[in-house]
């Protein structure tokens, strides 16, 4: 029998910003975004492996990982 199985990450932009970038202190957009990872049987999506939260510039590329609480406040904020 042969079982396949792995790990798939979902992508979902929450809001684009207009914040100073921590790297060129310049205003400049930056997107923030949630990345769902799950565990998938038979390429179906079965149980949740982890969220993550990242916010990236658009101006350098910079990309920075936020923990939930940091994400929530700069989406209410935004």
């Amino acid at each position: 029998m042969l079982l396949i199985f792995g790990f798939k990450s979902y992508a979902s932009v929450l809001a684009m910003l207009r914040v100073p970038c921590p790297q060129g202190h310049e205003l400049a957009a930056q997107r923030l975004t949630r990345v769902r990872r799950r565990f998938t049987l038979f390429w179906v999506p079965l149980v949740p492996a982890g969220t993550r939260y990242q916010l990236d510039c658009t101006w350098c590329g910079l990309q920075r990982r936020l923990d939930e609480r940091e994400a929530d406040e700069l989406q209410r904020r935004g």
